[in-house]
């Protein structure tokens, strides 16, 4: 008898918990990020939205991160292995996308300027597939 009430009252307790009650989210400072912007009910709504929370949660919205190993931007692309920064930007050129002219990160000669718009628009053309 006592299990079956211990089991009740648990199933009572859990089915009104959420799990937002579980965590709280501390974020500092980063201007210039949507990251803070209102969801419909916690749900990301465009694709803006997502890639302001994904600068925000990858790079603390910086496009230019040392993190030891080489550079990662504001969406974790690796820019010091080259292998996805330039992939993706020749497939987004590839498919009628520009990428502006600039300086290259550390006067390395590999792949397209290293500037927050060509790392925003590639990746939007990556994250629309």
């Amino acid at each position: 008898m006592f299990y079956c009430m211990f089991s009740l009252m648990l199933q009572m307790v859990l089915s009104n918990m959420v799990v937002d009650d579980f965590y709280t989210v501390h974020r500092g400072e980063t201007p210039g990020i949507m990251a803070e912007a209102p969801t419909d009910n916690g749900a990301i709504t465009s694709i803006d939205q997502l890639m302001a929370h994904i600068r925000a949660v990858e790079s603390s919205g910086r496009y230019y991160v040392d993190n030891g190993l080489g550079y990662f931007g504001a969406y974790q692309i690796d820019y010091a292995n080259y292998d996805n920064w330039t992939h993706w930007t020749e497939s987004y050129v590839r498919d009628g996308g520009y990428l502006e002219d600039g300086p290259v990160m550390d006067n390395e000669p590999h792949g397209p300027a290293w500037t927050p718009a060509n790392q925003d628009n590639v990746a939007r053309y990556i994250l629309t597939g």
